[in-house]
C-alpha cells in the first residue's frame, strides 16, 4: 500500500469515528416497525436483494410501504420516507425523499400505505446498500422514526455484463465418440457471487439472444471447475453440424449476463462417409491430355465428385481449384451418381495467373459432415487460358471475342456488293477479304467461318512474307451458303490460334444479308403407280384398295413434311398441271387445279393426302379413250417473308387406257 492509499484509509477511519459519536449525540429512538415491502419485489429476503427488473423497467415501480401508527385525534400526522446509502449509515446520513401529510381523522384502512419511490430517483442511487426508514411528525411537534430496512441494489449482470469466456475446446463428435453425451468445463469468471444460475445450450447457429431458446439445463453455479453435461438425446436432436456450444450467467436479482462466446464443435453422426473416390473434371480428358482451356471455361468449367457411400443429403461437399478452396454444396436428397459443382471463372482466371503455358493444377475435394471432414481426393489436370494476337482489356472473361480484331468483308462472284449477296450469286463461291491482325507470327491459323459452320477449306496458315495489315483472301464455297440458307444478317467472323497455343480468339461478327439461296422444298410424290406399267398412273391409280375413300376416283399425292417452313393455320396452294405426250411442252389445256389448303386438321402441317380430282376435269382429257399418253405434273407454293416459295416438282406419265378403251369407273 503506498502512503498516499495509507492515508487515504486512515481518513476514511477519522471520518467514520466522528459519525458514530455524532450518531450517539443525536440518537434517535426507533420507535416505528420497518417499512414493508411486497415479497414480490425481493430476490433474496436474507440480505434485501431487490429484483433488477423495480429498478431498470420502468413499467415495474418500487413501492415501499408504511404501517398505522397512533393517529392524531386533530389536526394533522405528516409521513416523511427517509433513504441513506451505505450498510450501516449514521443518523444524519439519511436525507428526506417522499412525504405525505395526513389530516385527522386519518382511515386506518389505507394502511399499509404506499410510498412509490419516484424512477428518476431509483435510477440515480448507486448499487450496492441501501437503507430506508420514515419518520413520523405528530400534529404537537413530537416525532417518531421507523426501524430501518436494508435493501441491496444490483443492477449489473454477471461477468460486469461482457461476454463470459467459451467453453474449453471440445473434439469433434461421432458415434465412435458420443457415448452418453458430452461434457463441458464453465470457465470461471468476475463477480461470481452465491445465487448466480447458468443456463446451457447446444444449438448449430449463433443466435442473437437465448430468449426463445430451452437450454439443457438451468442450474446454480458452484465453485469451479464446474461440469455441464449435454446428453447424447440432445446431441441427437440437433444432428450433424458446426454446432456450439455457449452459455448465459444469471444472478439472484434478475439480472441476465451476455451471451458467452461460443466453442464450435464439429459433429458427424451414423456411418460417416466412405468408398471416396477421385475427383472427375469432365472437360479435362485423356482425349484432350486433360486440359482446361478458355473455350470450356467459357462453356462453364465442373467438378464431378462421385457419389460415395453412407451419404447424407446435408453432407456438404468442399472443392479446392489449386489453392482456391471453393464454397461447399450439399449432396441433396435425391443425387446422381455424382454431385457437379461449377467453378467460378474468376477462381480459374486468377488461379492461372499470368502464366503461359500448360499450368498443372491440383483438383481436390474433402466432404463435410456438420464441419467434420473426411480424407481428400484429389486428381491432376493442366490449365491453359495463353492467347496469341493483339492484347485487350477483358472484363467479361473468358468471353472470346476480341474487338481488335479486323472485320471480315464478304462479295458475291456475280453482284459483287460489299456483304450482301443477292440471287445473281446463286451456286457461286463467295469471296472473302480481311486484313492481318496486329501482331501476327508465321504458322498461326486463321479460321473462317460462315453462319455456325467452320469452312474449313477456307483455312489460312499465316506465312512469313505475311504482315500485319495485308489483306488476305478466300473463298466460300457455294455448299456451306446454300446450307445457311437466305439471312438478313448472317454473321460471317474468324477464329485465331496457334499450334503451341489451345485458345482461340474470335473476331466479331460482320453481319451479311445472305439472299443468294432460292429455297425450293421438297418434291410432293404421286401414290399407287402401277407397278407392272414402269410405275406409270394408270387405272388402277384411281382407287387406294388398302383405305378406300367414297371421293375416289382421284390421283393421290402425298404432300411432305412442311412444318420447317410452315406451321398449322398457314396455307400452302397445290398445283397440277399436264402436258401432252412423253416428250415436249404442249400443255393440256383445262385440266389444270390450283387449291389452297389451309394447314391443320386432316391437312397438318406434318404432311397429308392430296386427291386430284373430279377424274372428268382433270384427268381424263390427259390420256383417255383416243388421246396419247400425257405428263403430270405435281407442285406446292407457299408464300414465306413476302416471297413466293415454289417446291421442286414431281412429274409422271398418266396413261388411262385399258384394252376395252378408257379406264372403267367403279360405281
Amino acid at each position: 500500500m503506498t502512503a498516499f492509499e495509507k492515508k487515504q484509509t486512515a481518513s476514511e477511519q477519522v471520518r467514520s469515528e466522528f459519525r458514530k459519536a455524532r450518531s450517539k449525540r443525536n440518537e434517535i429512538k426507533e420507535d416505528l416497525p420497518a417499512l414493508i415491502l411486497d415479497p414480490a419485489l425481493i430476490a433474496d429476503p436474507v440480505d434485501g436483494t431487490v429484483i433488477s427488473a423495480y429498478l431498470l423497467d420502468d413499467d415495474k415501480d418500487l413501492v415501499v410501504k408504511v404501517s398505522a401508527w397512533d393517529f392524531a385525534p386533530a389536526f394533522s400526522d405528516t409521513v416523511v420516507l427517509l433513504h441513506a446509502q451505505g450498510h450501516s449509515p449514521g443518523d444524519d446520513d439519511f436525507v428526506e425523499i417522499l412525504e405525505h401529510e395526513f389530516p385527522a381523522p386519518v382511515d386506518p384502512s389505507a394502511f399499509p400505505f404506499p410510498f412509490t419511490i419516484p424512477k428518476e430517483l431509483v435510477r440515480i442511487l448507486g448499487e450496492g446498500p441501501h437503507v430506508f426508514r420514515y419518520k413520523v411528525n405528530a400534529f404537537n411537534g413530537e416525532t417518531s422514526v421507523s426501524e430501518r430496512k436494508k435493501l441491496i441494489f444490483d443492477r449489473v449482470p454477471p461477468n460486469g455484463g461482457t461476454a463470459p469466456a467459451a467453453f474449453p475446446a471440445v473434439g469433434p463428435i461421432t458415434d465412435a465418440n458420443l457415448g452418453t453425451g458430452v461434457s463441458l468445463q464453465l470457465p470461471s469468471y468476475i463477480d461470481r457471487q452465491d445465487g448466480d444460475m447458468v443456463a446451457w445450450y447446444w444449438i448449430n447457429y449463433l443466435p442473437d439472444n437465448v430468449d426463445d431458446l430451452t437450454p439443457i439445463g438451468y442450474v446454480p453455479v458452484t465453485t469451479p471447475p464446474q461440469t455441464l453435461n449435454v446428453p447424447a438425446a440432445d446431441i441427437e436432436r440437433v444432428g450433424d453440424g458446426g454446432c456450439y456450444a455457449l452459455y448465459v450467467l444469471r444472478d439472484k436479482a434478475g439480472n441476465t449476463g451476455h451471451i458467452s462466446r461460443h466453442v464450435s464443435i464439429g459433429v458427424a453422426l451414423g456411418p460417416l462417409p466412405a468408398n471416396l473416390q477421385d475427383p472427375v473434371v469432365p472437360l479435362a480428358t485423356a482425349a484432350d491430355d486433360y486440359l482446361i482451356d478458355r473455350a470450356d471455361a467459357f462453356l462453364g468449367v465442373e467438378v464431378w465428385v462421385p457419389l460415395f457411400d453412407n451419404w447424407k443429403a446435408t453432407d456438404r461437399v468442399e472443392v479446392t481449384w489449386g489453392s482456391s478452396v471453393l464454397q461447399a454444396e450439399e449432396v441433396g436428397s435425391t443425387p446422381g451418381s455424382e454431385i457437379a459443382i461449377s467453378v467460378p471463372n474468376q477462381v480459374l482466371r486468377s488461379e492461372y495467373g499470368n502464366t503461359t503455358g500448360d499450368r498443372p493444377t491440383q483438383v481436390s475435394y474433402r466432404v463435410l459432415r456438420g464441419t467434420v471432414p473426411s480424407e481428400v481426393k484429389s486428381t491432376q489436370i493442366k490449365v491453359n487460358f495463353e492467347m496469341i494476337g493483339p492484347e485487350v482489356p477483358d472484363p467479361d472473361w473468358p468471353d472470346p471475342v476480341n474487338p481488335l480484331l479486323p472485320l471480315v468483308d464478304v462479295y458475291g462472284k456475280n453482284s459483287q456488293q460489299a456483304n450482301r449477296l443477292d440471287r445473281t450469286d446463286e451456286n457461286q463461291a463467295a469471296d472473302l477479304k480481311v486484313d492481318l491482325y496486329e501482331p501476327v507470327n508465321a504458322g498461326e491459323v486463321i479460321e473462317f467461318y460462315w453462319g455456325a459452320e467452320h469452312v474449313v477449306e477456307a483455312d489460312y496458315v499465316v506465312q512469313s512474307t505475311d504482315a500485319a495489315g495485308d489483306l488476305i483472301e478466300v473463298e466460300i464455297p457455294w455448299a456451306y451458303i446454300e446450307r445457311a440458307g437466305n439471312n438478313a444478317r448472317l454473321p460471317v467472323h474468324y477464329r485465331i490460334s496457334s499450334p503451341m497455343v489451345p485458345n482461340k480468339w474470335h473476331s466479331r461478327n460482320r453481319d451479311v444479308i445472305a439472299d443468294a439461296v432460292t429455297l425450293r422444298p421438297d418434291a410432293p410424290d404421286f401414290l399407287g403407280r402401277n407397278p407392272n406399267s414402269p410405275n406409270w398412273l394408270t387405272c388402277v391409280s384411281l382407287y387406294d384398295d388398302v383405305n378406300p375413300d367414297p371421293l375416289d376416283p382421284a390421283i393421290r399425292v402425298r404432300i411432305p413434311d412442311l412444318s420447317a417452313h410452315l406451321q398449322d393455320g398457314d396455307t400452302v396452294t397445290l398445283h397440277w398441271r399436264a402436258v401432252q405426250g412423253f416428250t415436249g411442252e404442249d400443255p393440256v389445256v383445262g385440266v389444270e387445279l390450283d387449291e389452297p389448303i389451309t394447314l391443320g386438321g386432316n391437312t397438318p402441317a406434318t404432311g397429308f393426302v392430296w386427291r386430284i380430282q373430279p377424274y372428268d376435269q382433270h384427268i381424263l382429257p390427259i390420256a383417255g379413250g383416243a388421246r396419247e399418253n400425257g405428263r403430270g405434273r405435281v407442285t406446292y407454293s407457299f408464300v414465306r417473308n413476302g416471297e413466293t416459295i415454289t417446291s421442286k416438282q414431281v412429274e409422271e406419265v398418266v396413261s388411262m387406257h385399258q384394252p376395252s378403251g378408257a379406264c372403267d369407273l367403279r360405281p
